[in-house]
């Protein structure tokens, strides 16, 4: 069997089984796939909280069973997807962007991996939100996302606009 499809099969028949397996993280996901530079791969692997971290096999198999309906964040939303993200393919990230109802906006990068480390996806993930941002101040928005704030956690002044170019 093609790697992942032996699990796939334990998963549909003997779940009772498989779910009280617990495995370090980087056996049961794809960490490589997170991102091309090789010392933040090498640390993911074998970071306590992250890689070494034993995680259900349970909660692999009701994560992908689960269904998402829609979702109303109650304002602007921008999703960046990397343009070289090995983990989650483009079209996961679009289907989740379609389940948001309002005012939305998607970017695909031109390059990034899923943790877009490399520095020219890290300038154009910048460049997106400051661009996303100022829209947002421009139009109003920053009174509109405070309306949505608990009144103790509401800015006193909006953001500098200067700051954001």
């Amino acid at each position: 069997m093609k790697g992942g499809a032996a699990s796939l099969v334990g998963y549909r028949l003997m779940p009772w089984l498989i779910d009280r397996i617990a495995l370090p993280l980087r056996l049961a996901a794809p960490l490589k796939a997170m991102t091309a530079d090789e010392p933040m791969r090498k640390y993911f692997a074998t970071d306590p909280l992250l890689g070494r971290m034993r995680v259900a096999s349970r909660f692999f198999r009701t994560m992908h069973a689960r269904k998402a309906g829609e979702l109303d964040l109650g304002c602007p939303l921008l999703l960046v997807h990397p343009g070289a993200d090995a983990w989650t393919p483009t079209a996961v990230s679009r289907q989740a962007f379609q389940r948001v109802k309002g005012p939305k906006e998607f970017v695909e990068l031109t390059n990034g991996s899923h943790l877009p480390a490399e520095r020219s996806a890290i300038d154009e993930l910048q460049r997106e939100v400051q661009r996303f941002l100022a829209g947002v101040v421009g139009a109003g928005g920053r009174e509109e996302w405070a309306a949505l704030m608990p009144a103790q956690d509401r800015p006193a002044e909006g953001p500098d606009p200067s700051r954001l170019a």
